[in-house]
């Protein structure tokens, strides 16, 4: 994956650790870090520090691909492309700053990592895991092309400190690579 990407208004960057304290302050409004598994709150800067640790060391290993999603130049979100063992599915997590909800960043930002893990990694399929009480993330992934699996499960969120009921959904790029593509491209002609 190549370590910059562009989209028509977006710039998503390797992540660093200097991005901890803005991570920190958005993620951890319970809205958001309620919808993740591994946001618990509060959610320090130390902690933050240390959840973009791990990331960095999954990266080296080649089971993560980490970005900040940027706005000219300001940090607006985070999304991720990851496995969660060498052998697992390729996974996508996104998260996006509240004042950026509904202005269809986090749409775009997926729009091309997609398409980059499918020219880049030869990605034939992303699976997504979603808690059932996030409608909007749902639709988002939904509008991608992603199909919901009829499995439930329950995941445990660091935030709520419990479990909570899941959809898992599915984007087979084998199919819909090639109308994705032709949608994005003009789209994403600059990425």
């Amino acid at each position: 994956m190549r370590p910059t990407l562009k989209t028509e208004r977006l710039v998503l960057r390797p992540l660093t650790l200097q991005d901890a304290k803005t991570y920190a302050a958005y993620a951890g409004d319970e809205e958001i870090a309620r919808m993740t598994g591994s946001v618990p709150l509060p959610f320090p800067t130390i902690s933050a520090e240390f959840w973009i640790m791990q990331k960095l060391s999954k990266a080296k290993r080649g089971l993560s691909h980490p970005y900040v999603i940027t706005l000219q130049g300001e940090m607006v979100g985070m999304i991720d492309l990851f496995k969660r063992d060498e052998d697992g599915p390729l996974e996508i997590g996104y998260s996006m700053a509240k004042e950026h909800w509904g202005k269809g960043y986090t749409t775009e930002a997926c729009k091309v990592i997609i398409e980059e893990a499918s020219n880049t990694l030869g990605a034939r399929r992303i699976v997504a895991g979603v808690f059932s009480d996030n409608p909007a993330s749902i639709r988002l992934l939904l509008n991608l092309g992603f199909t919901a699996l009829e499995t439930r499960e329950e995941w445990f969120s660091m935030a709520r400190l419990e479990k909570a009921s899941g959809v898992k959904l599915s984007l087979d790029l084998t199919e819909n690579h090639k109308h994705f593509s032709a949608e994005t491209k003009d789209a994403f002609a600059s990425a």
